[in-house]
């Protein structure tokens, strides 16, 4: 309280105690406690004004509602009455009866007033608008919304028609009405009613959706925009009975829309909220549109429209598809066949939409030949962005059509009819050659990625479909056809940037292996284009390294990249970590991401080394597989000499050396990988006197091998050129042959374990097949030189195959004496080969005389062979570099090599004797030296990384005085006895 002295302050409190009641911090607490009192009082009081003013709006407004009814319901009455039937009042009943109605309470009154209003109009022939022409654009919006949902309320089909009677009027005097769900009513009325329609209904309901649309033709364009996307988006869902009601709107549609403004106006529509049925469905229906049913052709003719049409068709069907896509972990690599051993990248081929459906749609148009032939018609540069991602996005949905697709796009790329000015394949490199320039792909690992992710748009599809149809051509042609299209074509001719470009983006691909969707849908990248890219990439760059290992059109050292790597740090953790997985897989133990789909990101080396290991030079990678050999070796007892509890003891019979090899070893599984100590049995049954210290291993394998081997033993036969691959006849598929295929298997895998070069050339089809990959028909040359001609000129000739040559899909096999018809493929003696189906006949049966005929053999042989070394450490190599592992190098024999690496026993590097030796070793020819070599280590090819890898080393030892003696060598021990000849002459003699 105030004083009444007139001093209205509060007199200060003065403490005179010396002692503070409460702390400064229990004052401040106080302070807020009040404060915050005041506030929620505060609140509360605001809060029961506001309470109090929304009751009072509500009863206000229900009192009011309740008059305008009283009113609605007295001018109604009087209007029964009379029948007087002013325009004025029943205008002032529209406005209060949109003002209080409820559809639960006021449905009745709005019957009243539409029949009376239906039945003034029908009695005039008037609209709705000559009846009421001041009505306001916002009154016949809210009267039309009134309408349109109570049409779904009531069953009363006398009402239906009604109220058709007036909608069409009042939905073209507003776009807003429209736009309020004015189309997904009368979609979901049509749904409900089906079956109650009758001609009188079906006639009013086609009025009520073609009206709008016609009015709203001559509006601008966002007009146009709002009526026609909000009918597709409710009626082109709907489903094959209302097939006839869809026919007729889209032949009025034909009528009032241009192609150009149909498709712009579907292309702006948001098909994310659509589910994946009703996505196939608008698909289907746009189909309808566009073409012509009788002639089954496109109406479509302009670049524009291709361009329209082709990105509306790929933008439905990225939907559909991330809407069914499958998660990141459920894709797994195999890009072997049914017999492959190996596994490398590839995608496996998800059913995304069923079968049924898709015939059921009529969707199969899509992948006719004349649908495919008109949209490369229009193939421009302003329009190959748009028609690549089409063509991805049908391969992606429909797997199963990829083949038919590439097919018409190889006849069509690949034609070299002068008339024919489209060229896909050269607008598509065009275009790509422009992306090269622009993209920075950069040795760093995470500018890498983020370059990749960040730069991601539609113009990636073109490299996807331009890397499709490399790959496939390069699957349909020879190597001549490709050198001289390499030649001939200019998207060829520059090779070597698209080569390069390769390159880079497989490293940069490569660099991030962990794609989290998270990351990806930040820049808005469906997951499996990256998945994709990289297994298009890859599969072309190898498609590309085999033609130049065959047909070489690149240097030397074009396809290494050990800029890329600092080799003092990535061969220890490369061998390290190929070790740890190796154990890992011994153990049963999953691998750690090791050439697996995931990794970390310091693992992408080894990703590189597993996909494309001709980055890396042949000596880099022999110098891994040594040391992971080496460490191997250690375990299974090699380091220690003396532990004869580690070895095994084996003896053999040198007048029966496979049946005695083949049954003390087979049974023994990896084990054959433990030192062995070989006892020989001579012919007369008496063990042969010696230590076992290498040597006698050697021998037993070289010669165990070579009887084998050889064709008359009956496991392999021999090309031409005397290489040999497994015999293909039918008994060679025994489980007895089998399991000598696998013991040869394990056989090889030892000479390459320890190192012992055989002398054999293997067939570069079947080591191809040993590294789990597919021959192709180029191979086919090594194999049936013949045959191969009559296949080239089968697809070379230009008459009438089917008539000319009466083929079918048979091959026709002779086994003593018997003969078998067997067939290529399913159904295949009832196929005749046409000029259409021939390059399908011509590469499967290559694909059977290469593959499928020695796929059980091979499969046996691998069996055996990774047994004994990891098929992951062979994967590093190509068949030819496989061929030089087994066999030695193919490179001239380096006599100061030879010299620098070998030992001398009771002679000295400068002795006269030596000197003349090496002397006479220089003058050799190049056959004459590998015929030295063959005699002093049973093979006529040196080691491959130099004599310093022979084992144990070349030696020579004193054979005496006595010059009339020849020489002699023990192979096992790679050891020459050399006499001390005193001239040349005798010495080269």
């Amino acid at each position: 309280m105030y004083s009444f002295e007139g001093n209205y302050r509060l007199k200060r409190t003065v403490n005179l105690g010396g002692k503070q009641k409460e702390s400064k911090e229990l004052l401040l607490r106080k302070v807020a406690n009040d404060r915050k009192k005041r506030d929620n009082e505060r609140r509360r009081h605001n809060a029961a004004i506001l309470l109090q003013k929304i009751i009072r709006s509500r009863i206000v407004m229900k009192h009011v509602k309740d008059t305008f009814r009283l009113d609605f319901d007295h001018d109604i009455l009087k209007y029964k009455s009379t029948l007087n039937f002013s325009e004025d009042l029943f205008l002032k009943n529209i406005k209060r009866l949109i003002f209080f109605y409820q559809l639960k309470n006021d449905f009745y009154r709005l019957y009243e007033i539409v029949d009376i209003i239906s039945r003034y109009i029908d009695f005039g022939d008037m609209s709705f608008f000559h009846v009421f022409p001041s009505i306001s654009s916002w009154v016949t919006c809210r009267f039309g919304g009134i309408l349109i949902e109570t049409l779904n309320f009531t069953s009363d089909i006398m009402f239906h028609k009604k109220i058709f009677g007036l909608l069409p009027d009042l939905a073209c005097s507003n776009v807003f009405l429209i736009s309020s769900g004015y189309y997904k009513e009368l979609c979901l009325y049509i749904c409900k009613n089906e079956t109650s329609f009758t001609p009188s209904i079906m006639s009013l309901f086609f009025k009520t959706i073609m009206n709008p649309l016609k009015h709203f033709l001559m509006s601008e364009y966002l007009v146009q925009k709002i009526v026609l996307s909000e009918f597709i988006v409710n009626f082109f869902v709907l489903t094959k009975k209302y097939d006839d009601l869809l026919d007729s709107v889209i032949y009025q549609l034909k009528l009032f829309f241009s192609n150009i403004i149909f498709l712009r106006i579907i292309l702006d529509i948001n098909f994310e909220c659509f589910l994946e049925q009703e996505l196939l469905w608008i698909l289907h229906n746009i189909l309808l549109y566009v073409v012509d049913s009788d002639k089954k052709r496109l109406i479509l003719s302009s670049f524009d429209e291709i361009d329209l049409y082709s990105r509306c068709v790929s933008e439905i069907l990225m939907q559909i598809f991330k809407k069914v896509r499958v998660p990141m972990e459920s894709y797994h690599y195999d890009n072997s066949d049914n017999e492959s051993i190996d596994n490398v990248q590839s995608i496996t081929n998800y059913k995304i939409v069923s079968e049924k459906l898709f015939f059921e749609l009529n969707l199969t148009f899509i992948f006719s030949t004349e649908h495919i032939a008109e949209i490369i018609a229009y193939v421009s540069p302003s329009t190959v962005v748009s028609i690549s991602k089409f063509f991805v996005m049908l391969m992606e949905i429909w797997p199963s059509k990829k083949s038919e697709i590439m097919t018409q796009l190889v006849i069509i790329s690949t034609d070299t009819d002068e008339h024919k000015n489209i060229n896909i394949l050269f607008v598509l490199w065009e275009r790509v050659k422009l992306n090269i320039a622009g993209l920075q792909i950069i040795e760093n690992i995470d500018v890498c990625k983020n370059n990749i992710f960040s730069t991601w748009n539609d113009e990636w599809y073109t490299m996807l479909l331009l890397f499709e149809l490399y790959s496939r051509i390069l699957m349909t042609m020879i190597d001549e056809e490709f050198i001289d299209l390499i030649k001939k074509n200019h998207a060829f001719y520059d090779i070597r940037i698209l080569v390069d470009f390769l390159k880079d983006l497989s490293y940069a691909l490569y660099c991030y292996n962990e794609y989290s969707e998270t990351q990806l849908y930040v820049y808005d990248i469906n997951w499996l284009n990256i998945v994709r890219l990289r297994n298009v990439v890859t599969r072309l760059i190898h498609q590309l390294f085999i033609r130049d290992s065959r047909k070489q059109f690149f240097p030397h050292d074009y396809w290494l990249m050990t800029n890329r790597f600092d080799m003092s740090i990535f061969m220890p953790f490369v061998i390290s970590e190929m070790i740890k997985n190796h154990e890992n897989y011994n153990n049963k133990q999953l691998p750690n991401s090791f050439f697996g789909n995931e990794g970390d990101n310091t693992l992408f080396s080894m990703n590189i080394l597993r996909d494309f290991p001709f980055y890396l030079p042949f000596s880099v990678r022999m110098h891994i597989l040594r040391n992971l050999i080496d460490y191997d070796m250690d375990k299974f007892g090699h380091s220690d000499s003396w532990n004869i509890i580690n070895r095994f003891y084996v003896t053999i019979r040198r007048n029966n050396i496979f049946n005695d090899g083949f049954e003390s070893l087979y049974t023994i599984g990896k084990d054959i990988k433990k030192p062995i100590n070989i006892v020989f049995i001579d012919q007369y049954g008496l063990p042969e006197v010696g230590i076992d210290g290498g040597g006698i291993t050697k021998e037993f394998l070289t010669c165990i091998c070579k009887q084998a081997l050889d064709v008359n033993f009956g496991l392999f036969h021999e090309t031409s050129e005397h290489m040999l691959y497994p015999n293909p006849h039918s008994y060679a598929c025994e489980s007895s042959q089998l399991q000598c295929f696998e013991f040869l298997g394990k056989l090889i895998g030892k000479c390459i374990y320890e190192s012992v070069l055989l002398d054999v050339t293997f067939a570069p089809f079947f080591l191809t097949k040993i590294l789990g990959k597919k021959s192709y028909l180029d191979d086919l040359v090594i194999l049936d030189f013949e045959l191969y001609k009559g296949l080239m000129f089968l697809k070379r000739y230009t008459g009438d195959v089917q008539n000319d040559f009466s083929l079918n899909f048979t091959i026709i096999e002779q086994e003593f004496g018997k003969t078998t018809t067997i067939e290529l493929i399913p159904g295949g003696s009832d196929i005749s080969v046409t000029n259409t189906n021939r390059l399908q006949y011509i590469y499967t049966m290559a694909d059977y005389r290469l593959n499928k005929v020695i796929s059980k053999q091979s499969y046996a042989f691998a069996k055996g062979l990774f047994d004994i070394i990891d098929i992951k450490w062979l994967s590093m190599f190509s068949s030819q570099e496989l061929q030089k592992i087994i066999g030695g190098s193919s490179l001239p024999i380096d006599i100061d090599d030879l010299r620098n690496n070998s030992v001398y026993g009771g002679f000295h590097d400068n002795d006269p004797t030596i000197e003349l030796f090496w002397s006479v070793l220089y003058e050799f020819s190049v056959f004459e030296r590998q015929t030295f070599l063959k005699f002093v280590t049973s093979v006529s090819r040196p080691p491959l990384l130099g004599f310093k890898d022979l084992k144990p080393l070349f030696c020579i030892r004193d054979g005496g005085d006595d010059t009339n003696r020849l020489p002699t060598a023990s192979t096992c021990i790679n050891l020459l006895i050399l006499p001390r000849y005193n001239d040349k002459a005798t010495m080269k003699r």
